[in-house]
């Protein structure tokens, strides 16, 4: 039977290295219920970001709902969507006609920092104007800029498997020299 520093530090080892797996921060794509929502007039236009966290050079999706006050998806909304970073503006649409209240937008950012999507919206059915909905979007820097913590954690786990290994064989060195010097007596 092992001793009880080995099942401690065996246990220590397997929930490290379940949690490195499997991290429980991890998010994966949320639904618009998350999302950033403004209201402006009869309007409710809500914006999420698939993945949650955008990620330089890859194509990530703006997902926007158009709706009503009262929460109906609206129909045929015109819009146009402008990116910008630092003043600049990096990306304009021609008008858009979103359908069924719903509009997926791809876009690559190509670095990280804090973007600012503007949802301009031709109120053409109420205000004859244009509204227009802001967003503040963070980019992080990219997974392998910010990948020293895990490995720092990846260097521990490694040195605690080590150490677990190293004390089992010790420890069943130690017993089987123990049932010899026992057998000899």
């Amino acid at each position: 039977m092992p001793s009880p520093i080995v099942l401690l530090l065996s246990f220590v080892c397997i929930i490290t290295a379940a949690l490195i797996i499997n991290p429980s921060h991890q998010v994966y794509a949320d639904s618009l219920k998350s999302a950033l929502k403004q209201r402006i007039g009869n309007y409710e236009v809500e914006m999420v970001t698939d993945p949650k966290s955008p990620v330089i050079g890859q194509n990530n999706r703006i997902l926007l709902r158009f709706g009503s006050i009262n929460g109906d998806d609206l129909i045929d909304v015109p819009i146009v969507i402008r990116i910008f970073k630092d003043n600049i503006e990096l990306e304009k649409t021609r008008q858009i006609l979103v359908p069924y209240g719903h509009y997926n937008y791809n876009y690559v950012f190509p670095e990280s920092g804090r973007y600012i999507v503007f949802v301009d919206v031709n109120d053409v059915a109420y205000s004859n104007q244009i509204l227009n909905f802001i967003y503040f979007i963070d980019v992080p820097e990219s997974w392998n800029n910010s990948s020293l913590p895990l490995a720092i954690i990846t260097v521990v786990v490694i040195a605690i498997v080590i150490t677990t290994i190293v004390s089992l064989i010790f420890f069943q060195r130690k017993k089987k020299q123990q049932s010899i010097t026992n057998t000899k007596n």
